[in-house]
């Protein structure tokens, strides 16, 4: 990985992790999935965009689903639009995305891993549900390249 996507990816880990400390009850209302069924689907869309070329109509996708302040969501998009160009320069035009993995811990987690293929190398793209009482919303996302720990 380049000094330059490492350093980017450092900044967006540390964004995305003050987030999650983050949230509140200043969080705006959170739309629902009834079941993982849906939770899947919803993946399926943003990564449909970010296979599209729109990373941050992918991100924009989660916003109704993700338990953060507008506020904050909007510095995780604006830190995700960083990334764009090196993602570009780096690995090229985007194609395909790829399913990896559904799995759960116990009734209250879900972990869905999509692959986003690019002409030149792929990224890892993250999302962890979390289910309190019986419905999901998304309690966090990463994507990176960091597909050796795939295996």
């Amino acid at each position: 990985m380049s000094k330059m996507m490492r350093r980017v990816a450092g900044i967006l880990s540390l964004c995305i992790a003050s987030l999650w400390c983050g949230c509140s009850a200043h969080a705006n209302a959170v739309v629902l999935l009834d079941t993982p069924e849906a939770a899947m689907d919803l993946t399926e869309r943003i990564m449909e965009k970010v296979a599209d070329d729109n990373i941050e109509s992918g991100i924009f996708l989660m916003r109704p689903f993700f338990r953060l302040p507008k506020e904050e969501f909007n510095i995780l998009l604006e830190q995700s639009k960083l990334q764009i160009p090196v993602i570009k320069d780096r690995f090229g035009a985007p194609l395909e995305h790829e399913l990896i993995e559904q799995r759960f811990i116990g009734k209250s987690l879900m972990r869905i891993v999509h692959l986003q293929k690019y002409k030149y190398h792929a990224m890892r793209w993250i999302f962890v549900f979390y289910n309190p009482d019986g419905s999901w919303y998304i309690n966090s996302f990463n994507f990176d390249d960091k597909i050796k720990e795939l295996f």
